[in-house]
């Protein structure tokens, strides 16, 4: 049997990876997207019997689906603080589906995520999770449920639209620091 170049650099058809080619050969982005859905379904289709799964391993197998596929939190029974975590980090919205909320997980969230500030349950409003989530934008002000003079400055100071959100008794201190912005502003032009 003769093989000539051509032969040698077209790319392999299998079941595994549809698009496996030649090492010197680059993979286009369609290639690329058609690899990811096909081991997404792959994955999808997976059956494990419960029974085989200690608590131990069930974490770990859990924290690497977290790792590898997005928007699996609701799906998971039993959220460990250690799950959640690493879920929040990945994609920050998912905040939305943590069951048991802490600060840490919320300041997580938000570090990963400037509008998963929406979703810190009232009882987490904490001055360093306020603080955290109006400095990451302060259009998150708008959530924030026991505004301070500290917080309404920091949301400002991220965002000057927050002025919209601050409340009527802090609004005259708002005006101070926005006029002085303007005129550093001024000045510098």
């Amino acid at each position: 049997m003769d093989l000539n170049e051509r032969d040698i650099m077209r790319p392999i058809q299998c079941d595994m990876a549809p698009c496996i080619k030649a090492p010197d050969a680059e993979l286009t982005a369609s290639e690329k997207a058609d690899i990811r859905l096909r081991e997404y379904d792959r994955l999808r289709r997976i059956t494990i019997d419960p029974s085989c799964i200690d608590r131990e391993n069930s974490e770990r197998f859990i924290l690497e689906a977290i790792g590898m596929i997005r928007g699996c939190l609701p799906y998971v029974k039993r959220q460990t603080e250690a799950i959640c975590l690493k879920s929040v980090k990945n994609e920050g919205l998912s905040l939305k589906d943590v069951r048991q909320q802490t600060v840490e997980i919320c300041l997580a969230a938000i570090e990963s995520h400037k509008d998963a500030f929406q979703y810190v349950e009232k009882y987490f409003q904490t001055r360093e999770v306020c603080l955290a989530g109006v400095t990451k934008d302060g259009r998150n002000l708008k959530d924030v449920l026991n505004k301070t003079e500290e917080i309404c400055l920091a949301a400002l100071k991220s965002h000057p639209k927050a002025f919209q959100y601050i409340d009527t008794y802090y609004q005259s201190v708002a005006d101070i620091v926005q006029n002085e912005e303007y005129n550093k502003l001024k000045a510098i032009q």
